[in-house]
């Protein structure tokens, strides 16, 4: 049993390892294709209407703060835990 998971687990490392790569180059090439055929693709102009404005456009990725509180002024509020550590004394 030992002598079959010691010539086993080493090809399954190498399996994985040749998989993990072979999709890492597939994905790159993949990519490499995709721009390739964007870059050659014309450029189309069209004119186009706008529908609707945004008014009023809220929490944006730089956003610091949120009606004036800053964002991370307040703790997280965490629901209360229904288990409770026993440590054997008591502060009564």
């Amino acid at each position: 049993m030992e002598n079959a998971m010691q010539t086993l687990l080493p090809g399954f490392f190498i399996l994985i390892t040749v998989v993990i790569l072979g999709m890492l180059v597939y994905l790159t090439l993949k990519g490499m294709q995709e721009k390739k055929a964007n870059d050659a693709a014309p450029i189309v102009t069209v004119d186009a209407k706008v529908k609707a404005k945004r008014i009023a456009v809220h929490h944006s990725a730089h956003q610091q703060s949120m009606n004036g509180v800053p964002l991370m002024a307040t703790p997280p509020i965490m629901p209360p835990s229904p288990w409770r550590a026993t440590s054997g004394w008591s502060c009564k």
